[in-house]
């Protein structure tokens, strides 16, 4: 594992974004990166969150099959402090996403991965980040887990358990600007007519305490199927867990979702066979 600082260029400022990353021996070739590994990358940016290094089961699999995984610290986490946090809070809250895009641009250049053999994960308020990146650059990507996030955030600022704290971080529906805030941060909303999108699940719960509504999912999913001009699957999985990811639901579930990612990605040996 090592952290490697990407130089971003922003509005005419240049800045450091710290990215995490782990592989082992089994994604080189010739004993070198070559661009050929599927990419796993995660971000949360948001409330100031950090997270800490720990043993994951799932990384450490990905890692064996081949596969390389980073983490972005993407502003809006807390990661480089409390300024870091707020120069992606409200209007502003679009350079999370851009972040995610600049690293991973970054991984390709220097043939971590490539094009198209990225796989994006987020979950619960970190899921706005695939859920945006996946309608402006679905060119980067081959799949993407959205994670018990809140799709629709002009209704989730209305409805939800969580949204005094969510509306503090992206927008209110007091104001013209908070509505305008919400409506630039919200998938739902940001779902064009047509876009060539990569492979989605799109993971609900049952038992989930943040986001109650499967309707607001529902209405998502089918807009993406709808606007969808290309050939890969956009799914909907519910579980009865409560808010967790697949890969925290149990065998079977992270089974699929990591089968799911390394199919999309082109590991070969995760094809469909013959007939």
């Amino acid at each position: 594992m090592h952290t490697m600082p990407q130089r971003c260029r922003q509005s005419g400022l240049i800045f450091a974004l710290l990215v995490s990353v782990v592989y082992g021996t089994n994604a080189l070739r010739s004993g070198k990166l070559d661009g050929t590994a599927p990419l796993l990358i995660d971000a949360y940016g948001a409330f100031a969150d950090i997270n800490d290094a720990a043993f994951s089961p799932l990384v450490q699999h990905w890692v064996s099959l081949g596969g390389i995984y980073a983490y972005a610290a993407v502003r809006g986490g807390g990661g480089l402090g409390e300024a870091w946090h707020q120069a992606a809070t409200r209007e502003n809250k679009q350079r999370s996403t851009d972040d995610m895009i600049g690293a991973i641009e970054h991984l390709i250049a220097k043939r971590y991965t490539s094009a198209r053999r990225v796989s994006i994960i987020g979950i619960s308020f970190g899921a706005n980040i695939p859920g945006l990146m996946m309608l402006q650059r679905p060119d980067l990507l081959a799949a993407v887990l959205y994670e018990v996030g809140q799709p629709d955030e002009i209704r989730g600022a209305a409805f939800d358990p969580t949204a005094a704290r969510n509306t503090a971080e992206i927008g209110d529906l007091d104001t013209p600007a908070g509505i305008h805030s919400l409506l630039k941060m919200s998938p739902y909303h940001q779902i064009p007519a047509r876009v060539e999108l990569p492979a989605v699940i799109v993971h609900t719960a049952k038992a989930d305490y943040n986001f109650g509504s499967q309707m607001l999912t529902a209405k998502y999913v089918a807009r993406l199927q709808r606007a969808n001009s290309g050939n890969r699957p956009v799914l909907w999985v519910q579980t009865d867990e409560g808010h967790r990811a697949l890969f925290g639901s149990g065998p079977k579930w992270a089974g699929a979702a990591l089968a799911f990612l390394l199919w999309n990605s082109g590991v070969e040996q995760y094809q469909p066979g013959p007939g």
